[in-house]
């Protein structure tokens, strides 16, 4: 009603990734909690901002994720996307990101199975990677009754990839095989 000053509401993270109109002058970020696992997967050090500008046409969601990993060092690795939306039916998206895996577990110390082994001797893979698209959805009279179509570009530029490779007539081990690059294009309709 009109005659209310002050509403305060707890929201969750499990609420707010679907919502577009929610728009409070204030917030708080109050806990976060192994309970959230199930959802978000981890507990890493990773922040994202979703930061709606004129009236929600632009949508910038800067993000950075601290990596310390034991034998690897530290790191901050940081990304950036946007979102542009002219009308409710065409929307633009882009990304850009640096990234980081370290080798896993297995990569590092599988046993020598004589066929497949792990190597010690990895170093994390790094990439710097961008992509840039745009989404059609329309909701209209048939034929464009829920009608959606996706298209993207992708581009990653890999140092240090990390690729499982034929080392002997018989053997199988992960390696540091230097630079590479991923790119490629998608295309969904629906």
């Amino acid at each position: 009603t009109d005659d209310v000053d002050v509403v305060v509401a707890e929201v969750s993270s499990f609420q707010l990734v679907f919502t577009e109109v929610f728009r409070p002058r204030a917030a708080a970020w109050l806990n976060v909690g192994a309970d959230h696992l199930d959802w978000h997967g981890t507990l890493d050090a990773y922040v994202q901002d979703d930061v709606r500008l004129f009236e929600g046409l632009l949508r910038l969601l800067p993000g950075v994720r601290y990596d310390a990993t034991q034998g690897f060092g530290e790191r901050f690795v940081p990304r950036i996307g946007a979102v542009l939306e002219p009308w409710r039916w065409l929307r633009f998206k882009g990304n850009l990101e640096r990234a980081y895996r370290v080798p896993s577990f297995d990569e590092l110390y599988f046993p020598n199975e004589g066929f497949l082994r792990g190597n010690p001797g990895l170093v994390p893979e790094q990439a710097v990677a961008w992509d840039a698209g745009f989404a059609l959805a329309f909701a209209g009279p048939w034929p464009f009754d829920r009608f959606s179509f996706e298209a993207a570009y992708f581009d990653s530029d890999i140092e240090n990839s990390i690729v499982f490779v034929l080392i002997s007539p018989f053997t199988v081990a992960p390696v540091n095989t230097g630079p590479a690059r991923s790119r490629g294009a998608t295309a969904r309709a629906h």
